[in-house]
């Protein structure tokens, strides 16, 4: 009940005092008690994941097309009737790894094959009025494939600049290696692709595929076979692919739309539907977290995971119902992947906001999470008032044998039991302390599905929290004589946690924690018990009968620190706000500015109104006293004054002009140097 440590540094004393042996330990303690559990070879994750932590840049739909028809496609699955069935497919992104087989350069573009694409006549012209896109949409590929080298890699980037074409916006041009088909899936009907690895933000994905459409076949960019490389001549032929995701992030920007939003990781391994739990959860400001959404005019009291369509089905995949998780490979779940996918594109802005609202009111913005599919993520997460879900659950991994307990394990400090008993090292498990894994070799353990435990002693913590140790063991023989033994002990440890600093955060709070331990032991040979056992007719004792009696109990005393408060009450910080403070630099443009409101009510010291105009709503004069501030950088070598890269280096008058003169900070902070002196 009192279990012991490895990994001690101190001092260990046994003394004996006539029938009373003692021992006595106080060290500082080097490990950290930790337990991992397995069941039939697949181990338990909890996860907790909010709703601005979806993957990014891993998840694309592969034309405009599939994104205004997912939400229809996805609400039945898995019974799937898109008319779409993608046959093949090619994924090119750019060469980072120094691959030298299966790369070209290619050229991703924004508007192949859409039927509203972001440029207008005359630079892209609807060629018909086909839904499904093709390279024959619109005549975008067509005037690229006419021009004069469009081939040509060297050629190729003025030529689209010619036809009116922007880098990053409308176009990419990058040297690419092709994605073999382990590092990446697709589904067919759907029309979204899974890449193994996230992409990184600079990064270009761009992909050409076949499909059918109502049995008639269509494709969209260009296949490696199509254009097989020219080994007469220097240059490789230029590919041209759909661009998916481009060097920059921007949502004004269509292409922004292709990126999936509703995917999000909820572990490691290979996901199975046994044991698979997942629920969303809405934190309702003041009162806690809530299954359902508290705002709205319809649907009250609904789960969250009915309203966004992942509660459809019941375990037998019927359509009802049954508040669980809908597990569909490869629409709701991939399982290789560890990741879970909704079937709707904005699960906590626009379609939770649809099935909620009658008529979606504007002010829904302020509840659901519009900003999270409208701006970057690095936008999105500076909106904690509206990023209150959460997903919430456990996944098992399935497929092996060994646990995971990490590096740096003392020997002798692990202990494993299944079902409640303990395992023989050699026999039923081996234990890896290189490579910091258990192997559970007994199969009939694994087949049973028994619970498996594994408690051992972790060094990761050791030299940054100070823990000390305190036992003292001592032992009676009150009796101890051939026939009869009879033995009262106790044990008493004590783990004390020194803090950094007086003050301590939630949760931080240094323990002092104290045990007490009582037991028994007393054995009696009872020869009048044989001799009654040997006159049964169909007994026949061969030893002396023993009576065998065990007993142990054990309080636990918990405390803190005395460094944070004595007495029986502590201290600790559930948030002192000294982390708080935002640095804003003035010297570069903001992200999410906006404007402000105009004060109302701001008076003088004469008790005069300045602002007038802040009653005046639906005004173009509201805003009449607004200070005008232009953000923009220019260059550095063009505000220098006979600067040698500088065209104006000789126009003083221009470079005196207020509004691109280069400004220094002692220009606005007069006295910067003595006030960092004063600070230091």
């Amino acid at each position: 009940m009192i279990p012991g440590a490895q990994q001690l540094f101190g001092i260990k004393s046994q003394l004996q005092f006539g029938k009373l042996f003692l021992t006595t330990v106080l060290a500082n303690q080097k490990s950290q008690r930790q337990s991992v559990n397995l069941q039939g070879g697949a181990a338990t994750q909890l996860f907790e994941v909010k709703a601005d932590e979806y993957e990014e840049n891993r998840h694309f739909l592969i034309s405009h097309y599939f994104r205004d028809n997912y939400n229809k496609v996805m609400s039945n699955v898995p019974a799937i009737t898109s008319p779409v069935q993608i046959l093949r497919m090619e994924v090119w992104v750019t060469n980072r790894n120094g691959a030298t087989t299966e790369t070209r350069d290619v050229v991703g573009l924004m508007d192949l094959a859409e039927t509203n694409p972001h440029l207008e006549p005359p630079t892209i012209n609807i060629l018909n009025n086909s839904p499904n896109p093709a390279n024959t949409t619109n005549d975008l590929y067509t005037k690229i494939i006419s021009e004069p080298g469009s081939r040509n890699p060297a050629l190729v980037f003025n030529n689209l600049l010619n036809l009116g074409l922007l880098p990053v916006q409308d176009f990419e041009k990058t040297f690419a290696r092709k994605l073999d088909s382990t590092q990446y899936i697709y589904n067919r009907q759907a029309g979204f692709l899974s890449l193994s690895q996230p992409l990184q933000a600079d990064e270009v994905l761009a992909v050409a595929y076949q499909y059918t459409y109502n049995g008639r076949v269509f494709q969209v960019g260009e296949f490696s076979q199509d254009l097989p490389p020219d080994t007469a001549s220097a240059n490789q032929k230029i590919l041209f692919l759909k661009l998916l995701k481009a060097t920059s992030q921007r949502p004004s920007l269509p292409i922004w739309d292709l990126m999936l939003k509703n995917v999000y990781s909820v572990g490691y391994g290979t996901l199975t539907p046994a044991d698979f739990k997942l629920d969303v959860l809405y934190q309702e400001p003041g009162l806690g977290w809530k299954r359902y959404f508290p705002f709205g005019n319809q649907n009250q009291g609904t789960p969250i995971i009915t309203l966004i369509n992942v509660d459809r089905l019941n375990n037998q995949l019927d359509p009802q119902p049954d508040g669980v998780f809908d597990y569909v490979e490869g629409f709701t779940v991939m399982s290789e992947y560890s990741r879970v996918m909704f079937p709707v594109l904005e699960p906590f802005g626009r379609n939770l906001a649809e099935k909620i609202y009658d008529v979606v009111p504007p002010e829904a913005k302020d509840t659901l999470f519009y900003a999270l599919y409208d701006s970057i993520k690095a936008v999105a997460v500076q909106f904690p008032n509206l990023n209150r879900f959460v997903l919430k659950g456990a996944a098992r991994t399935s497929g092996s044998s060994d646990i995971s307990i990490g590096y740096n394990i003392p020997r002798g400090s692990v202990t494993v039991t299944a079902g409640g008993r303990s395992l023989q090292e050699g026999l039923d498990y081996d234990i890896n302390y290189d490579l910091g894994t258990i192997k559970i070799t007994n199969q009939a353990i694994l087949s049973a599905g028994l619970p498996v435990q594994v408690n051992f002693e972790n060094n990761a913590a050791f030299g940054i929290q100070q823990r000390s140790y305190l036992g003292l063991r001592w032992d009676y023989l009150a009796k101890q004589t051939a026939k009869e033994q009879l033995s009262i002990g106790g044990t008493i440890v004590r783990l004390s946690e020194r803090p950094f600093f007086t003050k301590v955060n939630y949760n931080e709070d240094p323990i002092r924690n104290a045990m007490y331990g009582l037991d028994v032991n007393y054995r009696k040979e009872i020869p009048r018990l044989t001799k009654l056992l040997d006159k049964l007719p169909f007994y026949q004792t061969n030893a002396v009968s023993t009576i065998n009696l065990f007993g142990e109990g054990a309080y636990l005393k918990p405390g803190h620190a005395p460094q944070i408060g004595k007495g029986a009450s502590g201290l600790v910080y559930i948030d002192d706000f000294e982390g708080s403070r935002s640095g804003i630099d003035l010297r570069f443009p903001p992200i999410s500015w906006a404007l402000a409101s105009t004060p109302k009510d701001a008076t003088d010291a004469q008790d005069n109104i300045l602002f007038p105009e802040a009653t005046l709503n639906d005004d173009v004069a509201y805003g009449k006293n607004r200070a005008k501030i232009a953000w923009y950088q220019i260059e550095p070598t063009l505000q220098q004054y006979k600067g040698a890269n500088n065209p104006l280096s000789s126009n003083a008058i221009e470079l005196s002009d207020p509004r691109v003169r280069q400004m220094y900070q002692k220009k606005f902070f007069h006295s910067v140097q003595q006030v960092l002196a004063k600070a230091s």
